[in-house]
């Protein structure tokens, strides 16, 4: 396991947690952009990873949300990555 995410519905409300968080001791990463969604991550004292990610923009930003999951995408980081993935994968 890589971490545990958790889903919040705006950036108020990952700023609110963040705050929270910072405040009860814990180190907490700033906002790193996910091009899906925006998330913070920080780790707890056993070493579980943790990240509280926005909803938006959301998985449709570069698919019509009618054809979603038809078609491999990735986050612009691992845009060099589509065809060794794609010869890895096995259809479902």
């Amino acid at each position: 396991m890589h971490h545990i995410a958790f889903s919040v519905r705006t950036n108020a409300a990952q700023q609110q947690i963040r705050h929270a968080l910072a405040e009860a001791g814990h180190r907490v990463t700033g906002v790193k952009g996910r091009d899906y969604f925006k998330a913070i991550y920080f780790k707890m004292p056993v070493g579980i990873l943790f990240a509280i990610a926005t909803e938006g923009p959301g998985f449709d930003r570069d698919e019509d949300a009618d054809h979603l999951g038809e078609a491999l995408k990735l986050p612009s980081k691992h845009a060099h990555l589509p065809h060794q993935l794609d010869n890895s994968l096995a259809p479902l």
